[in-house]
């Protein structure tokens, strides 16, 4: 069996938003860890985060 404990953290920098998406799924068997860079300062970049997640 697989154990684990995980923590995120992000950081929006000087920008208004922080548009970065995180994320993790945990198995019995497996795991998977992402994180999606928003590209801050370009349009649609909080949505590209979310469609690559």
């Amino acid at each position: 069996m697989l154990k684990l404990t995980t923590a995120q953290c992000s950081h929006a920098g000087e920008r208004a938003t922080n548009e970065d998406v995180l994320g993790v799924r945990i198995r019995e068997h497996d795991a998977c860890f992402m994180l999606s860079d928003g590209v801050g300062g370009e349009t649609g970049e909080g949505h590209a985060a979310k469609l690559a997640m």
